[in-house]
C-alpha cells in the first residue's frame, strides 16, 4: 500500500519524465490488481467465519 501511495504523490506531482511515467502507472496498476486479490480473498474468509458463527444458532432453534 505504502508502495502503491508512493507512486501516486510521484505520478500526481508532474515531475516525472514521461518514459518513466508508464512504467509507474503499469506498476501501480499491478498493485491495485494485487490489493483488489486481497480484499477479495479477505472477504470469502470474513464471509465463511461469520457463516460458521450462524450455523450454531441455527442448530439450537
Amino acid at each position: 500500500m505504502a508502495e502503491l501511495e508512493g507512486l501516486l504523490d510521484e505520478i500526481d506531482g508532474n515531475e516525472v519524465d514521461l518514459d518513466e511515467l508508464a512504467i509507474k502507472v503499469e506498476r501501480a496498476s499491478q498493485l491495485i490488481n494485487m490489493c483488489r486479490g486481497k480484499i477479495e480473498q479477505t472477504e470469502m474468509q470474513v464471509k465463511a467465519i461469520i457463516e460458521g458463527l450462524a450455523e450454531p444458532d441455527a442448530e439450537r432453534e
